[in-house]
C-alpha cells in the first residue's frame, strides 16, 4: 500500500500512478565571482581570479531536482545573447528541460557578480536581474 500523507494530499502523478515532474519558476543567471588577489585598491585596476558559473534560485533548484532523477522544467526569462545561449546549453547538459525559458531579444540575460576579498569575504554583490523581474 502506498504511503499517504496525514493531510490526505497526494500529487496528481502519485494518484494516477504516473511519474512526478517539477517546474521551477524564477531566476536563471550567469554568476561571476571575482576573487581579489590582494587587498582592494579603490580607483584603480585590481588583479583577480575570475570564475563564471550559472545560477539563479530557480535554475539551481532545477539542477538539483534533475540530479535526483526527477524530470524538471525551468520557466525563466533570459536575453537572446551569448550569456543566454551558454546558460541554456549548461542547463540542458544538467538535465533541465528549457522549453519554457523565454528568450527576450530586448532583454539582457540576468547576471550576478561578486567581488570577494583575499580572505573570502564578500565586498560587493552586483545584480542585473531586470529580465527576471518581468515574470511578474
Amino acid at each position: 500500500m502506498a504511503h499517504r500523507p496525514e493531510h490526505g494530499f497526494q500529487p496528481r502523478a502519485a494518484r494516477s500512478g504516473g511519474r512526478l515532474s517539477v517546474v521551477c519558476i524564477g531566476g536563471a543567471s550567469v554568476d561571476r565571482k571575482y576573487s581579489l588577489l590582494s587587498e582592494l585598491q579603490p580607483g584603480t585596476s585590481n588583479p583577480v581570479k575570475a570564475r563564471r558559473n550559472f545560477g539563479g534560485v530557480a535554475r539551481n533548484v532545477a539542477e538539483n531536482v534533475a540530479r535526483l532523477g526527477v524530470p524538471v522544467s525551468l520557466f525563466s526569462v533570459i536575453g537572446n545573447d551569448e550569456n543566454g545561449v551558454a546558460l541554456l546549453e549548461d542547463a540542458e547538459r544538467s538535465g533541465i528541460d528549457t522549453n519554457l525559458v523565454l528568450r527576450d531579444s530586448a532583454a539582457v540575460t540576468p547576471e550576478y557578480a561578486a567581488i570577494v576579498s583575499p580572505a573570502g569575504e564578500l565586498i560587493a554583490g552586483l545584480a542585473d536581474m531586470r529580465a527576471v523581474e518581468t515574470i511578474g
